[in-house]
C-alpha cells in the first residue's frame, strides 16, 4: 500500500470508530462502514501479512511506517491518539482478516466499553472466542533518551523471553490436542511470531541471543522455537519484508511439526537409530503435512508455505534427501532458509546423548555441504548473519580472560572483533556484570584485545542464557516483588 492508501485506511478507521459511538451494531449506518473497512483489511493483509497501527509519542505508525500528519489528517490522528490514550493502549494488531462479526464487536468495544488497558480489552475479545485482533501495550517514545537506553534494552529482552516461552507452550500443546482443535493455537503462534519479528526489527539487543536458551528435556519444542528465532534474524539480514520474515518465522516454528507424532522412545533414543527407527523418523515431514491438513478453519497462504517448508527441509538443495518424490525440483525459498537454521541449531545444541558442536565447527560443516545439502548463496549469507563468533559464543581473549559474545560486527572488515562481555578474568575470577568491550575499538592501541579460541561454556560452568538475559530476569523479579 502506498502512503495515500494508508492515510485512507486510517481515515476509514476514524470514521468507523466515530460511527460506532452513535449507532448500535444492528444499524445499517454502522454495518456499511464495517464492510468497507473489512475490504481494506483484506487488501492490506493480503499484501503485507499484518496490520499494525500504533500511536507512539503522538505519532501514528502503520506497519512501522510513520504516517505524516497534514491539515487534512490532523483531526483524525488526534482523535485516534486520544482514544488510545484514554483506553491506555498503544495500538492494534490484526494478523488475519477477522469476520465481520469480530470486527464489529471490536470497534464497538473500543468505542463504547468503559474497560481500559490492552490486557483487559484483549480478554473481552478472547471471551467471545475472537483471536484475529490484538490490542498492544502502550509504548514510550520511539526516540529513546540515552539515560533510558539500558532500561529499553531490558524491556525488549523481557518481551522477547515472554514470547519465546509462549511459543514453547504453544508447541507443547500440539502434542496433547486433537488436530481438529489446534486452529486456535496456530492463530496464537502467528501472533507470537509477529511479536518476535517486531522485537527483532527494533534491534534493542542481539536478537539471535534468544537461540542460546536450551532445554535438554524438551529438545523438540525448544529446537522448533530456536529455528524460528534463527530464521527471523536470518530473514531480516536477507532484507526480506516484515510479512516475509513473519512467514519465515512460522515456517521455522512448524518445520518439525510431524515429530510431535513420533514415539518418544524413538525421538529421544540415545545412539544411532536402527533401520526401522530411521524409517519412522524419516516419515515426520509427511506426518507434518497430514497433521496440518487435518486442522479445522481452512487455509491461508502462510499455511501452505509452512507446509511446504515442513515437507522440504530435509530434501536437500540437490534433492538427495528425504522424502523422495521422484521429481528433481528446486526447493521453496523458505525451505532452503529453514534447512540451514535447522541444521545449525541441531548441531550446536547439547542433548542428553550428544554434545553440541562449537559454532565454528557447525559453520564449517554448513560451508562444506554448500551446493549439495544447502543453498550455497544462502550459506554465505548465513555466515554473515551469525558471524565468525556468534552471539552467545564463549571466547578466550589474548589477555587470558573469557567473554560471552554480545554482538556481531556489522562491518565485514571487523568480523573478527565482536562486542563481548567478560565473565571470567585472567585470574579465573567470575564476573556477573563484567565489562562490555567492543574488540574493534581496542585495535591499534597498546592493549589490543582479540579472540584466540572458542571454548565450551559448560566446561567452565557458565550459563550463556543467563549471561545474555540475566539483567532482564533480575528486572522481572524486582517488578514481581
Amino acid at each position: 500500500m502506498g502512503i495515500d492508501q494508508r492515510k485512507y485506511l486510517i481515515n476509514q478507521l476514524f470514521m468507523l470508530l466515530k460511527t460506532a459511538q452513535i449507532h448500535d451494531p444492528g444499524n445499517r449506518a454502522f454495518q456499511h462502514p464495517v464492510e468497507q473497512f473489512h475490504g481494506l483489511l483484506e487488501t492490506m493483509i493480503a499484501e503485507e501479512g499484518v496490520l499494525t497501527l500504533e500511536s507512539i509519542d503522538m505519532g501514528i505508525f502503520l506497519n512501522e511506517t510513520k504516517i505524516r500528519s497534514d491539515i487534512s489528517t490532523f483531526g483524525t490522528f488526534r482523535f485516534i491518539d486520544n482514544l488510545f490514550a484514554q483506553k491506555d493502549i498503544g495500538g492494534i494488531r490484526i494478523q488475519e482478516v477477522p469476520s465481520l462479526e469480530e470486527l464489529a464487536f471490536f470497534v464497538q468495544t473500543l468505542s463504547k466499553d468503559s474497560a481500559v488497558g490492552a490486557e483487559t480489552l484483549n480478554g473481552l475479545l478472547q471471551a467471545k472466542g475472537f483471536q484475529s485482533i490484538e490490542l498492544l501495550m502502550r509504548q514510550a517514545k520511539k526516540t529513546v533518551a540515552k539515560e533510558d537506553i539500558k532500561s529499553s534494552v531490558v524491556n525488549a529482552k523481557q518481551r522477547a523471553m515472554k514470547n519465546y516461552i509462549k511459543a514453547i507452550d504453544i508447541m507443547k500443546g500440539t502434542t496433547t490436542k486433537a488436530i481438529t482443535a489446534q486452529s486456535s493455537d496456530t492463530r496464537k503462534a502467528k501472533r507470537v511470531v509477529y511479536n518476535l519479528v517486531d522485537i527483532c526489527m527494533e534491534e534493542g539487543f542481539s536478537f539471535l541471543g534468544l537461540s542460546n536458551i536450551k532445554n535438554y528435556d524438551e529438545y523438540t519444542f525448544n529446537h522448533s522455537v530456536n529455528v524460528c528465532v534463527i530464521s527471523i534474524a536470518f530473514g531480516k539480514n536477507l532484507g526480506l519484508s516484515k510479512r516475509q520474515i513473519g512467514e519465515l518465522g512460522l515456517a521455522g516454528l512448524y518445520h518439525d511439526f510431524g515429530k510431535t507424532r513420533i514415539p518418544t522412545k524413538i525421538l529421544n533414543k540415545p545412539g544411532r537409530f536402527n533401520d526401522d527407527e530411521w524409517a519412522i523418523m524419516k516419515e515426520h515431514p509427511l506426518m507434518a503435512i497430514k497433521e496440518m491438513i487435518g486442522m479445522k478453519g481452512g487455509f491461508e497462504e502462510i499455511d501452505i508455505k509452512k507446509m511446504i517448508a515442513a515437507f522440504e527441509h530435509h530434501r536437500n538443495y540437490d534433492c538427495s534427501g528425504y522424502p523422495q518424490t521422484g521429481i528433481k525440483k528446486e526447493l521453496n525459498f523458505y525451505s532452503r532458509v529453514v534447512a540451514i537454521s535447522d541444521a545449525y541449531d541441531a548441531m550446536t545444541t547439547n542433548r542428553v546423548y550428544q554434545r553440541g558442536m562449537l559454532p565454528t565447527v557447525a559453520l564449517k560443516i554448513l560451508m562444506d555441504n554448500a551446493g549439495t545439502k544447502f543453498d550455497p548463496l544462502l550459506v554465505k549469507a548465513f555466515v554473515h548473519t551469525v558471524g565468525i563468533y556468534p552471539v552467545g559464543a564463549l571466547v578466550q581473549l589474548n589477555d587470558g580472560s573469557m567473554a560471552i559474545v554480545l554482538q556481531v560486527p556489522t562491518n565485514p572488515e571487523h568480523m573478527e572483533f565482536p562486542t563481548v562481555k567478560v565473565v571470567l578474568d585472567a585470574q579465573g575470577q567470575r564476573h556477573l556484570a563484567g565489562p562490555v568491550i567492543n574488540l574493534a575499538n581496542t585495535q591499534g592501541t597498546g592493549s589490543a584485545l582479540s579472540v584466540v579460541n572458542l571454548v565450551r561454556p559448560e566446561d567452565h560452568n557458565i550459563n550463556v542464557a543467563h549471561s545474555l538475559f540475566g539483567d532482564a530476569l533480575e528486572a522481572a523479579k524486582k517488578d514481581a516483588g
